[in-house]
């Protein structure tokens, strides 16, 4: 079993050239010399292209999920999100837990509703 103080460590990585440094203080000095380079200021000689980001973020939402995610929240996924947290947890800053709101949904629902549907998070989240 990895300990907890060897499972967030670079152990090796390679630079620009595909030099794999392994030692502990080259690993080091490897990173800073990436990014004294990248944002050195005016002297700096490495440029980002997207071909770089790519590479370190390969996956990517396909045009049907990203319109899928673009879509607004219904009324039924806020009451079956709401649902879903356990009863004895505040959900906001009035400090009413989600119990109060499971057993007097029938008089609370709607307008619980309508307050997520007008809260300033979804609007942010819409007009993007």
């Amino acid at each position: 079993m990895i300990g907890f103080h060897n499972r967030n460590k670079i152990l090796s990585i390679h630079d620009e050239n595909r030099i794999c440094f392994t030692d502990a203080v080259e690993v080091k000095d490897s990173i800073v010399s990436y990014f004294q380079k990248i944002f050195g200021g005016s002297n700096s000689k490495m440029v980002l292209d997207s071909s770089m980001l790519s590479g370190a973020l390969p996956r990517r939402l396909s045009h049907p999920q990203s319109m899928f995610l673009d879509t607004p929240i219904t009324d039924e996924e806020s009451q079956k999100t709401l649902f879903s947290f356990k009863d004895n947890k505040a959900p906001g800053p009035d400090g009413f837990s989600v119990g109060f709101f499971k057993k007097s949904w029938s008089i609370v629902g709607p307008e619980t509703i309508n307050a997520i549907r007008t809260s300033s998070l979804l609007a942010d989240f819409s007009s993007r």
